[in-house]
């Protein structure tokens, strides 16, 4: 089984198909929410608080799903405030991104992907959110999911009521522009179909995938040095 299988497999040990099909609601209602808020100006152009709002509006809705043991976080560095997702040993956060542009770690991206390589780190970065006592409620150890809505550009005819796609993506533990997965939301909920395949509770899959993921990362880091 390749990896890309092994992670959805994953996946859907620690939620339902139910729990995926609630974040995928959650997001087009965020962008629902941002379209109608644009239209509240008058004067000014709307690109740029649409674009401002869609992430905004998204952090929040997911914050609000209790299923998914939504919080919120601050990163004490900046401030800025983050919807985290629990469901057993997976953490997720959300990076709204442009249509066709892969997340990777740019100017607009860093945030999100530091944010992503402290919780695999939390115990050696204390400091990092302020006010939250985090260190008793996370496992070291995790795989940490984006959520990443493409939004339409915000000048162009596309719906921009509606994100044009939903993607999922695990990234490298030592490298943030590198993924173990990277695929639409829609092909997991597809998974769902395999789960008489799934034998295996997550408890005992996460340790094994865990050595795989690493493995993998070591392996990578050893051609690039070369």
């Amino acid at each position: 089984m390749s990896l890309k299988q092994d992670i959805l497999r994953f996946l859907r040990t620690e939620a339902s198909k139910g729990q995926v099909e609630e974040l995928v609601d959650a997001v087009n209602l965020a962008y629902e929410r941002a379209f109608e808020q644009s239209k509240g100006l008058r004067n000014l152009p709307t690109h740029r608080k649409l674009a401002q709002d869609r992430n905004f509006f998204v952090q929040d809705v997911l914050i609000g799903q209790s299923s998914w043991q939504g919080s919120c976080v601050s990163a004490s560095h900046n401030g800025e405030q983050f919807a985290l997702l629990r469901a057993g040993s997976t953490l997720i956060t959300a990076s709204v991104v442009p249509w066709r542009k892969k997340i990777r770690p740019s100017k607009g991206r860093l945030k999100n992907s530091r944010l992503n390589a402290y919780l695999e780190h939390l115990q050696r970065n204390p400091d990092l959110f302020e006010g939250q006592d985090l260190l008793g409620k996370l496992a070291t150890d995790s795989l940490n999911l984006i959520i990443a809505p493409l939004s339409p550009a915000t000048k162009s005819t596309l719906d921009q009521s509606k994100p044009q796609g939903l993607m999922i993506a695990v990234p490298y533990a030592n490298n943030l522009d590198k993924f173990h997965l990277w695929c639409t939301v829609q092909e997991l909920l597809l998974s769902y179909e395999d789960e008489a395949d799934d034998d295996e509770s997550g408890d005992s899959v996460w340790p094994k995938l865990r050595i795989r993921m690493r493995s993998e990362e070591e392996k990578t880091d050893s051609e690039d040095d070369q």
